[in-house]
């Protein structure tokens, strides 16, 4: 029941059920019982869903510190524990809050026992890293986010391949990072690989691959180096294809229709 209830998005409810369930568990199995910090780290992550990031770092840190003392630092739970505090402060980063640093500094604790116990190419070490350079790119520590994120896609290239899901998220982030830097020509380089990736995995008019082809065309149009003919091409065909998909009055669709509105009159003007 609960699952479903996850799926379908209530997850006040979700809390609710979890919250009882944690309540039984206490009383049968204890405080510091594995399945008892399992449902702590349930309660937490509906509240994270809920945005409700301040009880949800209270109840993973209840978690993390308890694992911390019952089990080994290396062991997959405790690791796993540390990840889910992470997550928690970036999303009371996300609000506004005074979250990043916490944040990246439990992804490195993270990042380093995962390199020494599971191996640098490990996928979760990869996702770990891919973790700690989004933070630090929040932090605008947007070169050492970028040398974290191309380690990253290189190991994800060879080992998940150039079409999984992980590997294409990747590139996106890099491509945000370059973006964010000036490197424009990177950027058009990465996104053309995204967009070849999910035109095949998803198809040529999914939602995905329509925001690609978007943030693709604004690349062209930031750098006076590049085409602005290919970029009204691509943002006339993302257009086309967002109309049909998603609706003329779609927020996705109405700003394409923008920004090749502004191409427009700046190649005009």
């Amino acid at each position: 029941m609960i699952i479903i209830i996850i799926i379908i998005g209530n997850y006040k409810k979700a809390e609710q059920l979890f919250r009882k369930a944690l309540g039984i568990v206490r009383l049968q199995e204890g405080e510091n019982d594995t399945l008892t910090l399992h449902c702590v780290e349930n309660v937490a992550q509906a509240c994270s869903r809920q945005g409700k990031h301040e009880e949800a770092i209270a109840l993973f840190k209840e978690s993390l510190e308890k694992r911390q003392v019952l089990l080994e630092e290396n062991h997959p739970n405790t690791i796993k524990a540390m990840g889910l505090l992470a997550a928690a402060y970036g999303g009371y980063g996300e609000q506004g809050g005074n979250g990043y640093e916490k944040s990246s500094l439990l992804y490195s604790q993270c990042f380093e026992i995962q390199k020494r116990v599971l191996g640098q190419t490990h996928r979760d070490t990869l996702e770990t890293m891919g973790l700690l350079a989004h933070v630090l790119s929040k932090q605008g520590r947007v070169l050492e986010a970028a040398s974290l994120f191309e380690d990253c896609l290189k190991e994800q290239r060879l080992i998940l391949g150039e079409n999984n899901c992980t590997t294409i998220q990747t590139k996106h982030n890099l491509a945000t990072n370059y973006f964010s830097q000036g490197r424009f020509n990177e950027v058009v380089s990465l996104l053309r690989e995204c967009l070849d990736s999910e035109k095949l995995v998803l198809g040529e008019s999914h939602p995905v691959t329509l925001k690609t082809m978007h943030k693709l065309a604004l690349a062209y149009i930031k750098d006076p180096n590049l085409s602005r003919v290919e970029a009204a091409e691509l943002l006339e065909q993302c257009l086309a294809r967002s109309k049909s998909v998603l609706g003329k009055s779609h927020p996705d669709t109405l700003a394409t229709a923008s920004t090749l509105a502004q191409l427009h009159d700046a190649v005009t003007g």
